[in-house]
């Protein structure tokens, strides 16, 4: 990947890893190869390891993440740091697929405390979030939001340039709870560009 980026890569030992070695690579060494045949301009090979990306990746209600077959601690591999490599990978070939949002949207609730738990984790979400915010058009956001419960309003706001890297924290005491009956918590937010994100 890194001798793709400098232009130095060779055909024949990524057509060797596409070709030879494709089936033991996990999610985020196929996203590597995927943005590294990108610059030798192999379509085909780029779509089929997409495809493999998509086959594998785990959905919640966090969001889009990808796992290791077997955790690989001397390459320092985690999930958060191997979604972000993907992520940055769907945002240079895929950035209008179902899954950079998603990842991008795991990402940000993977996060303990506003950072993420090792520096390798944080160099490359920070890398990927802010490859992604900038073609998804985060950065230009306006729009209003409201946050209710129970469809009583709990806070509304906006969000725009001057604005979009604040975050607001909202709580709800358990008393006005209703205790046997199902609670909801709804956000809306009106037309506009950008992204609400928001974990509860």
């Amino acid at each position: 990947y890194v001798l793709a980026e400098l232009g130095q890569a060779q055909s024949t030992d990524l057509d060797a890893l596409f070709t030879e070695h494709r089936a033991l690579l996990d999610p985020y060494a196929k996203a590597l190869l995927a943005m590294a045949l990108a610059h030798d301009g192999s379509d085909s090979k780029v779509q089929s390891l997409l495809a493999d990306l998509n086959d594998s990746v785990v959905l919640s209600a966090a969001g889009a993440h990808w796992q290791d077959a077997v955790p690989d601690w001397d390459n320092l591999n985690s999930d958060i740091r191997g979604t972000a490599m993907i992520l940055e990978a769907l945002t240079r070939l895929d950035p209008t697929g179902p899954l950079a949002p998603n990842a991008a949207r795991w990402l940000m609730v993977a996060r303990q405390a506003g950072h993420w738990p090792t520096g390798h984790d944080t160099a490359w979400s920070i890398m990927g979030l802010a490859d992604w915010m900038a073609v998804s058009g985060e950065l230009e956001a306006d729009y209003e939001y409201q946050v209710e419960v129970n469809m009583e309003q709990l806070a509304s706001g906006a969000f725009d340039r001057d604005n979009i890297t604040s975050n607001e924290e909202l709580a709800v005491p358990v008393s006005q709870l209703l205790p046997a009956e199902v609670n909801y918590l709804t956000f809306q937010r009106d037309e506009g560009p950008g992204r609400l994100y928001y974990t509860a």
